[in-house]
């Protein structure tokens, strides 16, 4: 099945804060993009800013952030996190996801390493990240999957979480297996 990101948002986030791990830099900026246009093209509806309460502060947040790029998604509820920003970018990101202010994170895997940023719904875009020049891209290991996947539904945060893994057919098994803690499981 072909699953588009800002469908599985709509369907399946209540509204509740998202973070959608992409296998590259650059891929955190295009489903960052993407999901702007999905929102302008009202095929996103529950991203929508309805106050304009939020939406000051939204704007008050955006024009703290130095990277142009991301200052424009941030004003709709929308970032990115990845290598390539300045700390204090990648700081103010992780405060308005925090507030609960910016909606969905688009981030590469490195975000799950000690960083604890909770979210209702965890979407792995794929199960291969680029690991540089010389490695190209490789299949995340077990640990590098569940640090991602425990972001969704912290208990002190949430009373539920869901995480979804967009892998190739013939993985899914392979990933259906992961955790014993996954009550429902549908990749």
């Amino acid at each position: 099945l072909d699953y588009r990101v800002g469908d599985l948002i709509q369907k399946y986030s209540e509204g509740k804060p998202v973070l959608v791990f992409c296998q590259t830099q650059k891929g955190t900026i295009n489903c960052g993009k993407q999901l702007i246009n999905d929102i302008s093209s009202n095929k996103i509806s529950i991203l929508r800013i309805n106050s304009s309460q939020e939406k000051l502060k939204l704007e008050s947040l955006s024009v703290r952030i130095s990277n142009k790029s991301l200052s424009a998604m941030v004003k709709l509820g929308i970032g990115f996190h990845n290598a390539g920003l300045s700390l204090s970018d990648r700081q103010l990101v992780e405060e308005g996801f925090k507030a609960q202010l910016i909606k969905v994170v688009c981030t590469t895997s490195t975000l799950a390493q000690g960083v604890n940023l909770p979210a209702r719904l965890v979407i792995i875009k794929s199960t291969n990240c680029y690991r540089g020049p010389k490695l190209g891209y490789t299949e995340y290991n077990k640990m590098e999957i569940d640090q991602m996947v425990g972001r969704a539904g912290r208990p002190q945060y949430d009373t539920k979480g869901i995480a979804i893994i967009m892998t190739e057919k013939e993985k899914v098994n392979q990933y259906n297996e992961l955790s014993s803690t996954m009550i429902e499981s549908h990749l």
